[in-house]
C-alpha cells in the first residue's frame, strides 16, 4: 500500500563520497544551490532520486512499490498489490542495500498510501460519478483528459486525495507493460513535513496499522453522483450530490473560497448559489436517493477486496468487513438532507479525532 516516499537523512563525508561514487551522482557546481550533488541518468534506470545538499543531509525520493519489484523481478512498475509487508521488508531490508547506506536514523517526509484496483468497467466511468472524499471535493486536473484524474484542493494541507485511470496513464506515457484489463487508482499523499517537522522512521513503521486504518476509512467516505441522466445538466447533479453530504452553509462556503481563489468563474458561483437557494425548498425531494449504482457496488466491494489482499500478510493487520450492502444499508436513512449532511458531519469529525489520538497514543509510545 505504501507506495512512493520522501526520507532524509544526515550522512558523513565518506558515506557522501561512497553515495556519489556508487550512483553516479552530478556535481551541480553552482555556489547559489541549495544542492552539492544531484541524480543523473541512472535515476532513469533504478527509480531512485537522491540529492545531497551542502551540508551533506542526502533526501531520496523513490516509489517503494517499484523498487521491490525491480529488485524481485526486473520490472521498475507498480501494477498489482503491494502488501504492508512487503512494504515493511523494502524499507528495511532492500532499499538500504540497493542505496548502500542504513536509512534507520532517516526521517520522512513525504509518503504516499495507495491501492491499484482491477475494475469491471473503464476507470473513467467512476472518476466521472465520484465527486468528493467526505467532505472534500475532487477536481478535475485540467492537464489530463475528461475524467482521468481529480484531485482535492493541494494548498496548505496536511492531506491530499487523488483518483486516477492507472491503465490510461501507462498508455500516455507509452509504456511498454500496459495492463489489459482496466485499473483504478486511489491513493492519499500525506505530508508529515506539515505535522511538526517529519516522522522518525521508527515512528512511520510503528504507524502503519494507523495509517491503512485511515486509508481505509476516507476511502469508504467517498460520495458518488446522486444521479447522472441526460434528463438534467451535469453540473446539476453535482451540485445535488455535494449538498446532500455538505449541507447548505458548507457547500456556500466552499463556493466562495473557490471564486475566491479563482478556481471558479463569476457565471459558475452565480449558478451554484442560485441552486443552492432553490435546494431547501424543492430538489432534496426531486434528488432524494437510497438504492447504490452498479459503480458504487462496484467500487466498494473492489475497496474492501483489495484493501484486504493488501493488509493480509501484516502482522499488525486491521481488515475491512464491510461490504456495498452493509455501506448502502446506512445511505437508505439519508434521503432528507439535513439528516445526511449532519450524518457525514458527525461522521468524519469522530473519524478525524479518533485517528488523531491513535497517532498521540502510538507516536508516545514508539518513542
Amino acid at each position: 500500500m505504501i507506495d512512493q516516499i520522501s526520507i532524509r537523512i544526515d550522512a558523513t563525508p565518506e558515506q557522501v563520497r561512497q553515495l556519489v561514487q556508487r550512483h553516479r551522482l552530478t556535481s551541480v557546481g553552482n555556489e547559489g544551490s541549495q544542492w552539492a550533488y544531484v541524480s543523473g541518468e541512472q535515476r532513469k534506470l533504478t527509480g531512485i532520486v537522491l540529492k545531497i545538499d551542502n551540508a551533506d543531509a542526502v533526501y531520496i525520493e523513490c516509489s517503494l512499490h517499484k523498487q521491490y519489484n525491480r529488485i524481485r523481478y526486473g520490472q521498475l512498475n507498480n501494477y498489482g498489490i503491494f502488501t504492508m509487508q512487503q512494504a515493511r521488508q523494502t524499507l528495511t531490508e532492500l532499499l538500504p542495500d540497493v542505496l548502500g547506506m542504513d536509512i534507520r536514523r532517516a526521517v520522512v517526509r513525504k509518503a504516499e498510501i495507495g491501492l491499484t484496483m482491477t475494475m469491471p468497467h473503464d476507470a473513467g466511468e467512476y472518476i466521472m460519478r465520484i465527486v468528493s472524499v467526505g467532505d472534500k471535493e475532487l477536481i478535475e486536473e485540467p492537464r489530463y483528459r475528461e475524467n482521468f484524474q481529480k484531485v482535492t484542493r493541494q494548498i496548505n494541507t496536511r492531506r491530499i486525495y487523488k483518483i486516477y485511470d492507472k491503465t490510461g496513464e501507462s498508455r500516455q506515457k507509452r509504456r511498454r507493460d500496459i495492463p489489459h484489463s482496466p485499473m483504478l487508482r486511489i491513493e492519499t499523499k500525506i505530508n508529515f513535513v506539515k505535522d511538526r517537522g517529519a516522522w522518525t522512521m521508527g515512528r512511520f513503521l510503528g504507524q502503519l496499522p494507523t495509517l491503512a486504518i485511515r486509508f481505509l476509512k476516507d476511502w469508504q467516505s467517498v460520495i458518488f453522483i446522486a444521479f447522472y441522466t441526460e434528463q438534467r445538466p451535469h453540473d446539476e447533479d453535482r451540485y445535488a450530490t455535494l449538498l446532500m453530504a455538505l449541507g447548505v452553509k458548507r457547500f456556500n462556503d466552499i463556493t466562495r473560497i473557490e471564486h475566491s481563489d479563482g478556481r471558479i468563474t463569476a457565471d459558475e458561483k452565480q449558478r451554484r448559489d442560485s441552486f443552492a437557494a432553490r435546494w431547501n425548498d424543492l430538489r432534496r425531494k426531486e434528488y432524494a436517493r437510497g438504492i447504490l449504482s452498479i459503480h458504487e457496488r462496484e467500487y466498494f466491494d473492489a475497496l474492501k477486496r483489495n484493501y484486504n489482499e493488501a493488509i493480509a500478510d501484516d502482522a499488525a493487520k486491521i481488515v475491512s468487513e464491510k461490504t456495498a450492502d452493509d455501506i448502502n444499508a446506512h445511505k437508505r436513512t439519508l434521503c432528507v438532507q439535513k439528516r445526511r449532511a449532519a450524518f457525514f458531519g458527525r461522521r468524519n469529525s469522530v473519524t478525524t479525532e479518533t485517528v488523531d489520538n491513535e497517532d498521540i497514543t502510538t507516536s508516545e509510545e514508539v518513542q
